[in-house]
C-alpha cells in the first residue's frame, strides 16, 4: 500500500527540473489477478469487477473511481485494454506532457495465471506491453529468474538447485516483442539472449539450454500447486 507505488498518486507535484530523473512506478494492477488471487479464480482477464476490487479498496478506491465518471465505488469495469489505457493516461499525464522518462519499475503476472489460457493472463501482458511501448515507458519484469517452479512464481527462467535449467518458452516469447522499444530486431535471437543470459547460444535457439530443458507454461500447470519441481 506504500503510496510511491502507485500510478495513481503521480502528481505534477513530483516533477524535478534535474533531466536525469527517472520517475517509476510498480504496476501489479489489480494485483488479486496478477498474483493468481481471488480475481484469478473468479474469471480473469476481459471480466467485469467492482471498481473499488480493481483498485484494491479503501483508500485508493475513493481517489481512482470518480475518474471513472462512476456513480459508486461499486459500479463495474471492465478488466482489459481500456483498464490500463485509462491509469496510463490519466495518471501519467504529468510526466507525459512534461516529456519525462518514465520507467515501470517492476510488473509480473504469475505463472499458474498464465498456465489457463482462459484466464487471458497473455492478454494482460499485450496490452500492458502495448501501452508501455506505445508511450514509451521503459518496464523490468519481476522477476527474471528464480529457484523454485510454483504457482505464485513468475520468473521465466528457473534455475534448480541441481543445476539444470528450465525456461517458461511462453513467458518469454510473450515478452521478447517489446524488449526493443526503437523497434529494432524483435523477436530475435539478441532478445532473447538478453532473458536467457549466457545460457543461451544463438545459433542453436532454446535447445541450447545447458543441463536443462524448455517447457511451455501451459505444460506446467499440474505442477503450480504441488511442491517445488527439482527437475525437467
Amino acid at each position: 500500500t506504500a503510496p510511491y507505488y502507485k500510478l495513481w498518486t503521480v502528481s505534477p507535484s513530483i516533477l524535478m527540473e534535474n533531466p536525469l530523473v527517472l520517475y517509476t512506478f510498480d504496476y501489479f494492477t489489480p494485483d488479486s489477478f496478477v498474483f493468481g488471487r481471488s480475481m484469478f479464480r473468479d474469471g480473469g482477464y476481459n471480466r467485469e469487477y467492482t471498481c473499488t476490487r480493481l483498485y484494491g479498496g479503501n483508500p485508493w478506491a475513493p481517489m481512482v473511481c470518480p475518474t471513472w465518471n462512476l456513480s459508486s465505488v461499486d459500479d463495474m469495469l471492465m478488466l482489459d485494454y481500456a483498464f490500463h489505457q485509462h491509469n496510463m493516461y490519466t495518471y501519467l499525464a504529468p510526466l507525459l506532457n512534461a516529456q519525462k522518462p518514465i520507467f515501470i519499475n517492476q510488473w509480473q503476472v504469475a505463472h499458474k495465471v498464465l498456465a489457463n489460457a482462459s484466464v487471458g493472463g497473455y492478454d494482460y501482458i499485450r496490452d500492458v506491453m502495448s501501452l508501455a511501448q506505445e508511450l514509451g515507458i521503459g518496464w523490468c519484469w519481476w522477476n527474471i529468474a528464480g529457484s523454485k517452479l510454483v504457482g505464485g512464481s513468475t520468473a521465466p527462467i528457473i534455475h534448480y538447485a541441481n543445476g539444470t535449467t528450465r525456461v517458461m518458452q511462453g513467458l518469454v516469447d510473450a515478452l521478447v516483442p517489446y524488449f526493443d522499444q526503437a523497434g529494432g530486431p524483435q523477436n530475435s535471437d539478441e532478445n532473447r539472449g538478453l532473458i536467457l543470459g549466457d545460457r543461451y547460444q544463438a545459433s542453436a535457439g532454446f535447445g541450447s539450454i545447458e543441463d536443462g530443458c524448455e517447457v511451455d507454461d501451459s505444460a506446467a500447470a499440474s505442477h503450480f500447486d504441488s511442491a517445488e519441481q527439482e527437475s525437467c
